[in-house]
């Protein structure tokens, strides 16, 4: 018999997998909130599970109306994540200890810490001694603490006092870098916004700390000399990040860049939402803002929409109108488009998003009339309105506009996407010699991701797909002395079809 294996050959390779696929679908809406210290909660599938996790109406409005719009949509995406800004008024501490090292003896201040009660919270020992310390701890990476006395009682240098900031690496206490210490090594004079701030570890670990959670430590330690009278504080809290860019410059060092897509913020401020486009753009990320701006209604020079198209920028849409902002699920117009556009499967045959002509399930559609549309398409802002009777979204543009409409900018993302991905798989499992059948053959690789860019309504099926690689006897020395193969290809965008000119001819 003459086996199957001389006509098929099937290789099976351990330890070489593809790279993982990047997911168009996830999306993420940033708030402030309390509800959690962690900076990235979810997925979340359902609002059912938002509302499990803390983030209820009455806890977190800004979340909960949000994800109630997201999930309302009929073709929504599947997953929501929640980052979190820390608000301006801060958050809580989650672990304060007040350490006596001869013990040692470990005393719980958290509660002192966290409340609202003048005086109560000892940051040394009474008897105080060098070696002695307090610790603060968090559950995610910080940079700034808020301190205040008021009402307490500031410590008094009793004769060459010195304490040490540290934090853990994982395996020893180091010294915190960058550090302004307005607390005077909590000698300042009693009062409240005593902010101490450091540089961010690189080599920061997490510990358990007398059988505490495992949390980001940072320790004030007593290295010489004394109090004659000791520090007694009030409160102190996590301080409130300065800006929404901020906030998502410190979730992506804790999610990772690839975690999400697309993201929402509660802000409709247009000093916020031009920070986070400008953000956005720097990264493989994309925004949809929202604004209700009586300026961007009409068209007024330096609006939000005008500056943003100024800026030529493709990764965030044109900001969406609407002229509710806040309150109700109904504010949330952003998330429930971003649901909806993100809810395309862009692998899926015709699974390319259009961003216009989408219905948005719990949103009102604003009245506009032609004038004020304008004004905002003008700008290469959207809408979502009665148009003819039904309430769309138009026209689907990014802020720097026509040809850069939102679904074409998340086709040239994929292809990139998906290239890499195939040919990062394809180098792995096959370590290709730079000869011109291993040329071909990744050729081929990038022929394939187009084709099924075509299959996803990426790519026109009316216009040759091409792939260009060289004969291996054409590459330069330099390239094949630092292993680089140049391949092009090309492509025409299928596009979307979203107005039309009719003529009729009428003849007797």
């Amino acid at each position: 018999m003459i086996p199957v294996s001389s006509i098929v050959t099937v290789n099976v390779i351990v330890g070489a997998p593809p790279a993982s696929r990047f997911n168009f679908g996830s999306y993420m809406h940033v708030a402030e909130h309390n509800v959690t210290p962690n900076r990235f909660d979810g997925p979340y599938t359902s609002l059912a599970e938002v509302e499990d996790a803390g983030f209820t109406e009455i806890a977190a409005p800004t979340v909960y109306f949000a994800a109630a719009s997201v999930f309302a949509q009929s073709a929504g995406v599947d997953e929501l994540y929640i980052g979190r800004k820390i608000p301006s008024t801060g958050g809580p501490l989650d672990q304060v200890w007040q350490v006596d090292a001869t013990g040692p003896t470990y005393v719980d201040e958290t509660t002192d810490a966290n409340d609202a009660g003048a005086g109560d919270w000892d940051i040394f020992p009474s008897t105080e001694a060098v070696g002695d310390w307090m610790a603060i701890g968090q559950a995610v990476p910080f940079t700034s603490i808020t301190f205040s006395s008021a009402g307490g009682t500031a410590g008094v240098d009793g004769g060459a006092l010195a304490l040490a900031f540290e934090f853990w690496d994982g395996a020893a206490w180091s010294a915190l870098t960058g550090v302004v210490d307005g607390t005077s090594q909590f000698t300042a004079v009693a009062g409240a916004g005593q902010v101490f701030s450091f540089t961010q570890p690189s080599t920061w670990a997490m510990q358990s700390i007398n059988g505490s959670d495992s949390l980001y430590f940072i320790r004030f330690r007593i290295t010489a000399g004394s109090y004659s009278t000791n520090p007694v504080y009030s409160s102190a809290f996590v301080t409130g990040d300065a800006s929404w860019s901020a906030a998502l410059s410190a979730i992506e060092a804790v999610a990772g860049g690839d975690s999400w897509y697309g993201h929402t913020i509660t802000s409709r401020t247009q000093a916020d939402i031009e920070a986070v486009a400008a953000w956005t753009e720097a990264r493989f990320h994309r925004f949809v803002p929202q604004s209700a701006d009586a300026t961007f209604l009409n068209g007024t020079a330096g609006n939000v929409a005008a500056v943003l198209k100024a800026a030529g920028y493709k990764r965030s849409a044109g900001p969406l109108y609407h002229a509710v902002s806040s309150g109700s699920a109904n504010g949330y117009a952003d998330a429930a488009w971003s649901s909806a556009g993100w809810g395309f499967d862009l692998d899926a045959p015709n699974g390319n998003d259009n961003w216009m002509f989408q219905q948005l399930a719990g949103i009102t559609g604003d009245t506009l009339n032609s004038t004020q549309a304008a004004a905002i398409w003008g700008n290469n802002g959207n809408v979502y309105s009665s148009i003819g009777g039904t309430s769309i979204t138009a026209k689907g543009f990014t802020a720097f506009g026509a040809p850069y409409f939102m679904d074409i900018q998340s086709s040239m993302d994929w292809f990139q996407k998906r290239a890499e991905e195939a040919l990062f798989g394809y180098l792995v499992a096959n370590r290709p010699p730079y000869t011109n059948s291993a040329i071909q053959a990744i050729g081929g690789v990038v022929k394939g991701v187009l084709e099924a860019g075509v299959t996803a309504g990426h790519f026109s099926p009316d216009f040759p797909r091409n792939v260009i690689v060289p004969d291996v006897a054409d590459v330069s020395a330099s390239d094949k002395l630092n292993r680089i193969l140049r391949v092009s290809c090309s492509a025409v965008f299928a596009g979307k079809i979203q107005s039309m000119d009719l003529t009729l001819y009428v003849t007797f």
